[in-house]
């Protein structure tokens, strides 16, 4: 079994990283729906996109869950769109894959979700399913949370050939009393194997008493068990992992929040995204706190591939973009352009009302003052309450957002928006 090569915490915020062996745009895209942006409402159901992946031919497909107001069940959701924000008719029904699932209640939250492509279409897509409960092996009679990964084919039509019927249930690790698991992030590794980072455990909104788990599939959706028992890793530290990607070399980087270390005197990051550049350097995106934690920020850290701080990035490896007079941004999302630039999305919330924003850092970690105002901006979502959920930078510098919009939390509508550099 592999082993875990290097944990790096970088202080005053202290990401959480470990290393597993094995243009700037601003203006509302152009011939891109009205104004730059697309919304999709499904009738009796609220909304949400959580994940995005653009393919070459420049479509874009969105995943995340929803929630029936007839059948009272969570729904699986996913929308492919023409590069000009038309939705792709050759995709599911009418460009719409939306799937009722089994024995799922509305939660207080929406379900993570991530997504990859294959580079022959295929889509692989992280989230949650009901199983059973146990107690030292005996059935409670209730359900928790599950980590389940899907494969569709190009067209939206579940791949019958991988798990059983297109879904694999990723198993719980250990045989102590399973409160649930979730999974945060998935991306590819080597020999089309993919892996899959989250948490599992008994802890709360902010994963106090749960555990990173990785786990590793093969490409016929079975659990890898070279990984690992049962496929599967739960290294000590961080808390969960938040933030994932696997390196050319075939290495895995999982990026968290050590919630034991990571409190310091000038405040601390609770980690949301990773990514590597080109260079082999490694960004990190989290939301930052000040020491009283009464309001929040976006946070990036980036690190050398050796896990050292980048000093020439920010101020010794870490920017921070400041939320504006009794406001508070939430960090989502993480996308970097090809000249190393940092796009990060956040929601700015009350219980009420909630913004959309889109951000940038230069590659030399400053704001981009270019980019809206302070090198941030609010999406022209048109609702109350509107997400910024994920981002992707395009090869010709635009930037697509996907999200939410409605006029409540509870009744929300997909969102897309796109902006082109100026």
């Amino acid at each position: 079994m592999l082993g875990w090569r290097g944990l790096v915490y970088t202080a005053p915020v202290a990401v959480a990283l470990a290393l597993f062996v094995g243009t700037s745009p601003a203006a509302a895209g152009e011939g891109f729906g009205r104004s730059g942006v697309v919304t999709t409402p499904l009738r009796g159901q609220s909304v949400t996109a959580e994940a995005l992946i653009v393919d070459p031919a420049g479509r874009i497909t969105v995943a995340g869950p929803g929630f029936s107001d007839a059948r009272r069940r969570q729904t699986f959701v996913m929308v492919r769109y023409m590069s000009d924000g038309r939705r792709d008719a050759s995709f599911g029904s009418k460009g719409i894959v939306n799937e009722l699932l089994p024995d799922r209640r509305a939660n207080d939250s929406s379900e993570p979700v991530s997504m990859v492509a294959q580079p022959d279409g295929k889509l692989v897509v992280a989230g949650l399913v009901g199983v059973p409960s146990t107690d030292e092996g005996q059935d409670t009679g209730e359900q928790v949370d599950a980590i389940e990964v899907r494969r569709y084919l190009s067209d939206g039509a579940a791949d019958v050939s991988f798990g059983v019927d297109g879904k694999r249930t990723v198993p719980f690790v250990g045989g102590e009393t399973v409160c649930g698991a979730a999974p945060h992030a998935v991306a590819f590794g080597p020999g089309a194997t993919i892996i899959v980072a989250g948490s599992q455990g008994c802890g709360g909104e902010g994963d106090e008493e749960k555990d990173l788990v990785v786990a590793r599939l093969l490409a016929d959706g079975s659990m890898d068990e070279s990984f690992g028992p049962a496929g599967l890793q739960r290294p000590s530290s961080p808390n969960s992992g938040e933030g994932l990607a696997a390196t050319s070399d075939g290495q895995i980087l999982v990026a968290g929040s050590n919630l034991g270390t990571q409190v310091f005197a000038t405040g601390r990051l609770t980690v949301s995204h990773l990514a590597v550049d080109s260079k082999g350097r490694i960004v990190v995106a989290g939301t930052g706190f000040n020491g009283r934690e009464t309001r929040s920020a976006i946070g990036v850290v980036r690190l050398l591939a050796d896990g050292r701080p980048d000093r020439a990035f920010g101020t010794t490896g870490i920017a921070t973009l400041a939320p504006g007079p009794g406001a508070s941004n939430s960090t989502t999302a993480l996308a970097l352009s090809r000249d190393g630039a940092a796009v990060v999305t956040a929601n700015r919330q009350t219980d009420t009302a909630s913004r959309a924003l889109v951000a940038q850092v230069s590659s030399n970690g400053v704001p981009d003052r270019r980019f809206g105002v302070g090198g941030q901006r609010t999406l022209a979502f048109p609702g109350a309450w509107d997400e910024a959920n994920d981002v992707a930078v395009l090869g010709d510098g635009s930037v697509v957002v996907a999200g939410a919009t409605g006029r409540s939390r509870w009744r929300t509508s997909i969102a897309l928006a796109r902006l082109t550099p100026p």
